[in-house]
């Protein structure tokens, strides 16, 4: 039952954020990246990212923040918004001397949905905040496994150059996306994605063929849960989304593919227009496909680095 417990208490916390979406009438409270982060933290039986819960606390909020900032004070096409607010994530990463990735969906998504709403604020904090202190209770009760974590500063040539390699990347891969209408293409949590994608040695890198199908059947059920329970048979939003949930969560257990974008992007197709609902699977799939090759192509460097590192010492 405890074990059972890691599996129930993400689509709980999800259906918790989608009823509070539904009483107070606000989309904007659907927060992808809690699908994510619930996943990284409650179903792995170790914390996905190198961080605390302290800091993911303050990343997600300063990062969320930050986003709104930009909405409100930038006047630029939302593309070169786009563009920014991943630049500035990827800063808040390093600052943070952590690797949550998650920190960038948070500051982009905004941006993409023009988002004003102090909903949105507070939904990020609430819910991220909940799913930590669950995180704590599984940590005592011997669910999860915290190990000590080690912080240093991450501001170092390599760093900056990956940074920079990742912002032109994806600066080409959002203007091109919005210019050829495919701009879920480069929705947020494909973007955090992309960004794990390129540390050369990540996990995912090693199956990335699982790690695109993984992704892109995450986002065709979310889609079509919602095009056919909610849009064709009326029913509750928060029925498709917690079967979403409970189909991501099943997938990453089974497969022991701990890839928390892939819940994020699930509980995005819900927040996308009715008329997107059809295609956003296709755009996922071309989205990741492309920022997967992109990342195997181009994001080599630091591991011959550190194998030269390693055989001089």
């Amino acid at each position: 039952m405890k074990e059972k417990l890691k599996y129930i208490c993400p689509v709980v916390i999800i259906a918790l954020m989608v009823e509070a979406a539904i009483i107070f009438k606000d989309q904007e409270i659907l927060f992808p990246e809690i699908a994510a982060i619930a996943i990284g933290t409650l179903v792995r039986p170790q914390l996905a990212w190198k961080t605390s819960r302290l800091r993911i606390l303050i990343t997600i909020m300063v990062a969320a923040i930050c986003g709104m900032l930009i909405v409100v004070y930038v006047h630029l096409p939302v593309a070169y918004e786009m563009a920014l607010a991943y630049f500035i994530g990827q800063i808040l990463l390093l600052v943070s001397e952590t690797t949550f990735a998650p920190m960038i969906s948070a500051i982009v998504l905004p941006v993409m949905l023009q988002t004003k709403s102090m909903n949105y604020l507070i939904s990020a904090f609430v819910f991220t905040s909940l799913i930590l202190v669950v995180h704590y209770v599984f940590e005592k009760k011997g669910l999860v496994d915290v190990k000590p974590v080690t912080f240093s500063p991450m501001w170092n040539k390599e760093k900056i150059t990956i940074m920079l390699a990742r912002t032109l990347l994806v600066f080409v891969g959002i203007v091109l996306a919005f210019q050829y209408g495919f701009k879920f293409a480069v929705a947020p949590p494909l973007l955090v994605a992309f960004t794990e994608f390129t540390n050369p040695q990540g996990k995912v890198r090693k199956k990335p063929m699982q790690a695109i199908l993984l992704i892109f059947v995450c986002a065709l059920v979310a889609s079509y849960s919602r095009y056919m329970l909610t849009m064709k048979l009326r029913m509750s939003l928060i029925i498709p989304v917690c079967v979403t949930s409970m189909f991501v969560i099943f997938m990453i257990a089974t497969t022991k593919m701990y890839i928390p974008p892939a819940g994020a992007i699930g509980i995005l197709a819900f927040l996308i227009p009715d008329q997107s609902v059809i295609y956003f699977p296709l755009h996922v799939f071309v989205g990741i496909l492309i920022m997967m090759l992109v990342a195997l192509v181009f994001f080599r460097e630091e591991k011959n680095y550190v194998n030269r590192r390693e055989m001089k010492a």
